[in-house]
């Protein structure tokens, strides 16, 4: 499966790129949310992990339109993020969200989301 992480801290973008490669998966990263929003358009990938606090595009603008466009609304969109409130996190979940992890993120438990959601495409 192909995942998009879209986040501008260079650890949670190793990180997390590292153990869904370990997991079979394939990687592409974007340091901001401009630049998840052409990759998405470039080359749509099967899920995309989003941050919401990055500079040039927040995640929630980013989001916004990744839903507005047709080549892209249908991607499920997770949000992994450290700054969201309990409030900010129940309206993100209301919108075209699936999952939203918070940081420091369960490492386990996001893995076998996406696993589990790769098993679900075939």
């Amino acid at each position: 499966m192909n995942v998009l992480i879209v986040d501008d801290e260079v650890l949670n973008r190793k990180l997390l790129a590292d153990v869904l490669r370990e997991n079979g998966h394939e990687v592409t990263v974007a340091t901001n949310g401009q630049e998840g929003l052409e990759e998405a358009l470039r080359n749509p990938p099967h899920l995309i992990l989003l941050d919401l606090k990055m500079p040039v595009m927040d995640g929630y603008e980013t989001l916004e339109r990744l839903k507005a466009d047709p080549k892209t609304e249908p991607i499920p969109v997770w949000i992994v993020t450290s700054s969201a409130m309990p409030e900010e996190i129940e309206k993100i979940r209301q919108g075209d969200v699936a999952e939203c992890f918070t940081k420091p993120i369960d490492i386990v438990a996001l893995v076998e989301q996406v696993n589990l959601l790769d098993k679900e495409r075939d």
